[in-house]
């Protein structure tokens, strides 16, 4: 099943930092930080926006754990998850007032050499940031521009 890996700008540290699991121990695992530097641009190209984002989770899916037990409909099953999982990102973001993209795109070479796992056997599936809002102005209420 997909698995978030989220990644913060911290204030308090000048550093960036991660959240990372291995598939095999479940123990916490180095992060490469000029990929992570680099997956943090792609997903601000990707969304168009001026700066990376506050929060960026990296939506990962254990590949053969999902292949064993479900075979042919694994990689459906995968993306249907992470399409609910999705969808919980934003009404959670929603509910607490925070602004939530989805992006639909991920490197998987830059995932691969971030976390130094091979792609195949954890991939990335998806991604979403999540930050502070825009403040709607009162003048583009309606999408009008005067």
């Amino acid at each position: 099943m997909p698995v978030p890996r989220p990644v913060m700008r911290s204030r308090a540290q000048a550093g960036r930092r991660t959240h990372e699991r291995s598939p095999a121990a479940c123990a916490p695992i180095e992060v490469r930080t000029q990929a992570l530097d680099a997956m943090l641009r792609e997903a601000a190209l990707a969304m168009d926006a001026s700066a990376a984002p506050q929060i960026l989770i990296t939506i990962a899916a254990w590949f053969g754990r999902v292949a064993w037990k479900y075979s042919s409909l694994a990689y459906a099953l995968i993306l249907k998850d992470t399409g609910v999982l999705m969808q919980t990102f934003y009404m959670m973001a929603t509910a607490m007032g925070l602004g939530a993209c989805a992006i639909g795109t991920a490197n998987i070479d830059l995932f691969s050499k971030m976390t130094g796992l091979e792609f195949h056997i954890e991939g990335p599936v998806g991604q979403f940031a999540i930050g502070r809002g825009a403040k709607p102005d009162a003048s583009d209420r309606y999408g009008e521009t005067s």
